[in-house]
């Protein structure tokens, strides 16, 4: 029993089933002159109206009255006899806008298979399980600094640096009072937990990684960044870590949906590619062949 559930389950089942579907409506209600039809015929179902009627009100915001709705009809009478018309001459041939829209409705088709389709509570563990590095947080970091210009010679600034670190670890001098002893600079005095890729962003590349292995409750320098030298007081360390599902479900149910996506989108052109001969010649070597479904193996 649950091995007939899980097949009826399966995405691939439920895209043939639409594809059936598909050449069922196509072949109902496209123009049939070839089997001995004398002419063509045009229905406009109640079903057409409401739906006219519907599209009417959700742009203008109420119902159309009698003759607007006759109008709406009318129009969507020239429509169909303009596209049936057109069809016959064959105006959709060679038209790179008919060409797109209709590729974009057939990626329409396999984005709501993948969207309809819901993953299992098992299929998304395995799934975050095989893919953490995707939802991976990175380490965090919280932190004070004090910022020094690089602007006399190194073993003074060294020196008047070493000064204020000593006098702040042995509580010597206030926070306040060091602060002032600094230089003022647009760079945040304070961090709160910010990941490593956000504190490189605002000091510079190599920063975070010299603040990873500091020690916290001690202030330590200086400490080199593109815009001078920092006193940085660490106060907190998030280690990155992998969310429980529970956490980000959302999250890997869109990446899981978008990976099924794909994979229906390449099954798909696996098995029409089979079905088509393909010859591709360049212009640089116009003997050459190539075909499409080579990149879907």
């Amino acid at each position: 029993m649950g091995t007939g559930i899980n097949f009826l389950r399966e995405p691939l089942l439920h895209f043939l089933f639409i594809g059936a579907a598909l050449f069922f409506v196509f072949y109902t209600t496209q123009d049939r002159s070839n089997f001995n039809q004398s002419k063509d015929i045009i229905v406009i179902s109640p079903s057409d109206i409401n739906r006219l009627a519907y599209l009417f009100e959700k742009t203008w915001q109420r119902p159309p009255n009698d003759q607007e709705l006759r109008g709406i009809v009318n129009e969507n009478l020239k429509e169909e006899v303009l596209y049936r018309e057109a069809l016959k001459l064959g105006l959709d041939k060679d038209d790179t806008v008919v060409r797109r829209r209709m590729r974009q409705k057939m990626e329409f088709i396999i984005d709501d298979i993948s969207e309809q389709t819901e993953p299992t509570n098992e299929q998304l563990e395995e799934f975050l399980k095989n893919h953490k590095d995707k939802f991976r947080v990175e380490s965090q970091i919280s932190f004070q600094q004090l910022f020094f210009k690089a602007d006399r010679g190194p073993d003074k600034l060294k020196e008047r640096i070493n000064d204020i670190k000593n006098k702040l670890n042995k509580e010597t001098i206030l926070l306040q009072d060091a602060e002032s002893l600094a230089n003022t600079t647009i760079l945040p005095r304070a961090i709160k937990l910010a990941t490593l890729s956000e504190i490189d962003n605002q000091f510079g590349r190599g920063f975070a990684s010299q603040l990873s292995d500091l020690d916290q409750g001690q202030w330590i320098g200086p400490i080199k960044s593109e815009f001078g030298f920092h006193l940085v007081l660490t106060e907190e360390k998030v280690e990155e870590y992998i969310p429980k599902l529970s956490e980000i479900r959302r999250a890997v149910e869109r990446e899981w949906q978008y990976l099924l996506k794909k994979d229906l989108e390449k099954k798909y052109f696996q098995d029409k590619f089979d079905q088509y001969t393909v010859d591709i010649r360049w212009p640089n070597d116009p003997d050459s062949k190539q075909s499409l479904a080579d990149k879907y193996k």
